[in-house]
């Protein structure tokens, strides 16, 4: 048996979801999808073909990638499905500091070249937006790093991220569901750290986040419980400022051009019925992330925080982005 890779290990859903572009039709995509599913979850909330008792409902995702050529990469974490075997994080940076290597060599190449790039998108709910944020973060930092040297860097963050947004080094959409903002403090924050607490608490604190009640059933809460400890720890943990200064404030003329990061579109999604991650807890996003008169679309659908999940409102979503891709098509031909 061949050795599984780091590549594969990540992405494990590859070969099935991609059928179209492998093989006797391998080809180059004409975009890619980079998926980051949030707590508990697996890449399944992105490329499960068809659900258990809804067998006539198709993901409208997996077939627009199919129809238009296009590669869609869906995360999995250790500790879960295929890596169930694999030890938890301990942090988000843990994750950008393993993930990384793969990411920029399959989807960036070389930062300090002129090598045409397959532009991008990249798409993350709940806590894979905490991910997603510090994958641009590192992203961002390792250009400036390759292509400026000195202390005294003569260019401006505008001019910076121009180049990375052309260049598709940075995505051409970025999607953000349900993540409350990085720059929260602490104090605000709407939910509660969850370390201390003991079964039953933390049961009710999975509950609020509108977790599914058939993980709390005798013999799969058994299953799931340390997943989700594990996960809560994730972005119980995380603290912006924190992650700044271990990593990127002590070069002060590169971590002065940081933010915002400077991507072009980006999307933010909301539910009605998720009181924690609402659309003015996800406000923050944009001056972190968004660039000077970016492209910014605020959504708010009608479910709870686990809308990815139910396959009407997870559909909703695909169709809106599908939709939003079709209009980077046609700005590429056109214009």
């Amino acid at each position: 048996m061949s050795k599984v890779t780091d590549f594969q290990r990540w992405f494990p859903s590859y070969s099935r979801v991609n059928a179209h572009l492998i093989g006797d039709k391998l080809t180059t995509p004409s975009y890619r999808i980079l998926c980051i599913p949030g707590a508990g979850s697996t890449d399944q909330i992105f490329v499960q073909a068809k659900a258990p008792g809804a067998k006539n409902v198709e993901n409208t995702l997996l077939k627009y990638a199919e129809e238009n050529n296009i590669e869609i990469l869906a995360m999995v974490l250790p500790g879960r499905a295929q890596r169930s075997g694999e030890e938890h994080y301990k942090s988000i940076i843990d994750v950008i500091n393993d993930f990384y290597p793969v990411f920029e060599e399959h989807f960036v190449n070389s930062l300090d070249s002129s090598s045409e790039i397959v532009p991008w998108i990249l798409i993350s709910h709940s806590m894979g937006g905490l991910i997603a944020f510090e994958l641009l973060k590192r992203l961002k930092y390792q250009y400036i790093m390759l292509n400026f040297t000195g202390s005294n860097i003569k260019t401006t963050n505008e001019s910076i991220y121009s180049v990375m947004c052309d260049r598709n080094i940075f995505p051409q959409i970025v999607v953000i569901m349900s993540t409350v903002s990085p720059d929260t403090p602490k104090q605000e924050l709407p939910w509660n750290e969850s370390k201390n607490m003991n079964t039953e608490e933390f049961k009710e604190e999975c509950r609020r986040w509108g977790i599914n009640n058939e993980v709390f059933r005798k013999g799969i809460w058994e299953e799931f419980e340390p997943l989700l400890r594990s996960d809560f720890h994730l972005f119980d943990s995380y603290n912006l400022l924190e992650v700044d200064t271990q990593n990127y404030s002590s070069n002060e003329a590169i971590y002065s051009l940081m933010y915002p990061l400077g991507v072009r579109k980006v999307q933010l999604w909301s539910a009605t019925e998720d009181k924690r991650a609402t659309k003015s807890a996800m406000y923050g996003w944009i001056k972190l992330v968004a660039c000077h008169n970016g492209d910014i679309s605020e959504h708010e659908i009608q479910a709870g925080h686990n809308f990815l999940h139910n396959l009407k409102t997870r559909n909703i979503f695909m169709d809106y982005l599908c939709s939003a891709i079709d209009v980077l098509v046609l700005e590429k031909e056109y214009y």
